[in-house]
């Protein structure tokens, strides 16, 4: 599952199935730092594991 996010919305709750997501942030922001389930680099994207009927967090700091 591949999840566009606009950085200027804060709490965008969305419901996966099972699996590996990616998420990716509008063109002109950078990503600073990652916190809670998901991981990656700083750059644009981070990525993550989900299982059947887990509930995650996952916040994306970034600048502009």
């Amino acid at each position: 599952m591949h999840l566009l996010v606009d950085p200027v919305q804060s709490g965008t709750l969305v419901t996966l199935g099972p699996g590996t997501y990616t998420v990716t942030l509008s063109v002109g922001f950078r990503v600073t730092s990652f916190i809670g389930d998901c991981t990656g680099t700083v750059g644009t994207i981070a990525t993550g594991t989900i299982s059947a009927d887990e509930h995650q967090t996952c916040t994306i700091k970034t600048t502009d």
